[in-house]
């Protein structure tokens, strides 16, 4: 009996990071995330759902290494290997995403957008590349994650 209640308590600590929704860093090269959240996802979750005919607000939280006098956001949609580019409102992230710019090393900063999940995408599954971009085309910020458009 104690073995079986050994096998249950690992099982459980293990299944929360077996399914759990992962950002992975996909080549920040001028700053590091923090953490990243995204408002339609839960930690616990194995892919992010993202609604059809919903908006959705993803928050970075990083530092910089350098002074980055303008910062630009920029996203693809991975589909089977091949980056295809997702159009934002407004890329200029020193706008109105929360950061002022000009950026100093070693500073905490907090970058946010607003974009609609449009009633007219495809239902799939696919990994999302989001970047921050300083003015010498380096990522501050690349974060990789997976999604499934609903």
């Amino acid at each position: 009996m104690k073995h079986v209640t050994f096998i249950t308590v690992v099982w459980g600590l293990m299944l929360p990071s077996i399914f759990s929704f992962h950002i992975q860093d996909c080549g920040s090269k001028a700053g590091s995330f923090t953490n990243v959240t995204i408002s339609s996802c839960e930690g616990t979750d194995p892919v992010c759902v993202l609604k059809k005919n919903s908006s959705v607000t993803l928050d970075i939280y990083f530092t910089t290494s350098v002074t980055d006098n303008n910062v630009t956001a920029e996203v693809h949609g991975i589909i089977q290997g091949l980056p295809i580019p997702w159009p934002l409102p407004d890329p200029n992230a020193c706008h109105s995403s929360g950061l002022t710019c000009p950026l100093q090393p070693g500073n905490n900063y907090h970058y946010t957008a607003t974009f609609p999940v449009l009633k007219s995408y495809p239902r799939i599954h696919l990994e999302v590349k989001w970047e921050l971009k300083n003015e010498s085309g380096n990522d501050v910020v690349c974060a990789l994650f997976p999604v499934r458009i609903m």
